[in-house]
């Protein structure tokens, strides 16, 4: 589920954008308050900038629409401020144009839902500029294969940017190349290996895919912690040679209906490399209210293993619901307790 960085893919086509510009009155809207759905842009907002790029599902070597037999299909997107991510919806045009303003977003993951959400993190950054150039930030690449999912960006700049000149004569600006590109994964490391691997002497179970967590709860739920400096404790290596990384997120949330919260895992917050103990306390305070995800990767001096997680299946009378590769979950409580 976690990726530490982009698969570079390159498409042979871009298809044309087919969105006509139009200059509004209205004015720049801050980042951190984006609509819980960014829509395809028929008018750029003064003092926002144009973002424009391509979509494409791949399901086993070939190009479908990611929207078919009830499934709907998302990016979710983080402003440069804030815990709240829009989503863009895209359903049967791959071209997308978006008035942005200025800053660096986040494209979280990819997400695909039928009676349940499947979201792969993504985690490529883009920036809109200040002096409003119109950006081209790529081809936006959500391939399924045998049941698993991979995400990555290609570039066509300069197929599309022939394309932008000629269906937008009115903008003096050219077209720029500002592709996405990954955020800067935590830590450092040479080499990884699969958590549950021999070598790693974890014992993994049918429910965890890696350490099991002591403290917070069980990491299932975004149960209290009593304070904003908890103390996190996890089952250790039977190997007292290997050492643990651990990382801890913001909770970011957006909405699929406008109405119904979903979450994954948002802005880093902290990250400690080769503890020695299976435990750990945050090197800041954290925010009261607030969600968080958070997870431990063994490690031999720069070989490390996968992130540990956890997958549930849950039945009821009514249906059932079920999560594979989850981060722990944890969340703050609306003042510090005293402990």
């Amino acid at each position: 589920m976690h990726l530490d960085g982009l698969m570079v893919r390159r498409l042979a086509a871009a298809l044309l954008l087919s969105f006509g510009l139009v200059i509004s009155s209205g004015g720049a809207k801050d980042p951190s308050s984006l609509p819980w759905r960014i829509k395809n842009a028929q008018q750029a907002t003064v003092g926002q900038s144009l973002v424009v790029g391509t979509i494409r599902y791949i399901r086993d070597g070939e190009e479908k629409k990611c929207a078919d037999g009830g499934y709907k299909c998302v990016a979710i997107i983080l402003p440069p401020d804030g815990n709240k991510a829009s989503v863009y919806e895209f359903e049967r045009s791959t071209d997308f144009v978006w008035s942005l303003p200025p800053g660096q977003y986040t494209i979280l993951a990819f997400a695909r839902r039928d009676s349940g959400w499947n979201i792969q993190s993504m985690r490529a950054i883009f920036t809109v500029p200040d002096d409003l150039t119109p950006t081209y930030i790529g081809e936006l690449v959500f391939e399924q294969s045998d049941g698993r999912y991979t995400v990555g960006a290609g570039d066509d700049f300069e197929r599309e940017a022939l394309q932008f000149e000629a269906n937008y004569p009115s903008v003096t600006q050219k077209l720029s190349r500002g592709l996405v590109s990954p955020e800067p994964r935590p830590g450092t490391w040479l080499k990884m290996s699969g958590i549950c691997a021999p070598d790693w002497k974890i014992g993994c179970t049918k429910n965890y895919w890696g350490v099991t967590p002591l403290l917070p709860s069980d990491g299932k739920k975004f149960a209290s912690v009593d304070g904003l400096s908890p103390q996190f404790r996890w089952t250790p290596s039977a190997d007292s040679t290997v050492t643990y990384d651990i990382v801890l997120y913001e909770a970011a949330s957006f909405n699929d209906d406008g109405i119904t919260r979903q979450f994954t895992e948002g802005r880093l917050v902290d990250y400690s490399q080769g503890l020695a103990e299976p435990q750990w306390t945050p090197n800041v305070a954290l925010e009261p209210n607030r969600k968080y995800y958070w997870s431990v990767r063994a490690r031999r001096k720069e070989t490390v293993s996968t992130w540990s997680s956890y997958s549930y299946f849950n039945f009821f009378l009514i249906g059932f619901s079920s999560g594979y590769g989850q981060w722990f979950k944890f969340a703050t409580p609306a003042a510090s307790k005293s402990r």
